[in-house]
């Protein structure tokens, strides 16, 4: 019981894969994020998410312009993790979210479990599963959050 107390922090590690060109006739032209995740634990349970976010799992993702928290780019986009540390998205009945045009360096956020109601620079409320034999529940007790500045 003691080990289940014992719940995980984790890092979940964002990188944009960005595939830019130098040309400067492109700068108006789209540029999809792609986020992907990795999971750095000390943890003795032994089903926990220990490399990646577990498949069917969703995060919160929101993009900010450089420090400017209080309007978002993308506000709370649903990504769900495919287990290999890819995730699709849902925005707006779009599934692919792009960087803002004219704009240099962006602020990444992300929490996991999602809610809808999880709002960038306000108290998001987490809530530990009571009973936790079964895999979603379990999994969703696990409060992960990472950020990745000016990037």
């Amino acid at each position: 019981m003691k080990s289940n107390m014992k719940k995980i922090l984790g890092l979940l590690m964002l990188g944009a894969v960005i595939t830019a060109c130098n040309d400067d006739d492109d700068k108006d032209e789209l540029i999809p994020i792609r986020v992907k995740s990795q999971i750095n634990i000390d943890s003795k349970a032994g089903k926990t998410q220990n490399r990646q976010i577990v498949q069917g799992q969703t995060v919160s993702l929101f993009v900010t312009v450089k420090d400017d928290v209080a309007n978002p780019a993308y506000d709370n986009v649903r990504l769900t993790a495919d287990g290999d540390g890819d995730f699709s998205y849902s925005h707006q009945g779009e599934g692919t979210i792009y960087y803002p045009l004219f704009t240099e360096k962006f602020d990444f956020y992300a929490v996991h479990p999602y809610a809808s109601t999880n709002t960038l620079g306000s108290l998001m409320t987490f809530t530990v599963k009571t009973d936790q034999r079964e895999a979603s529940n379990f999994y969703e007790s696990h409060l992960l959050y990472s950020d990745k500045k000016k990037m």
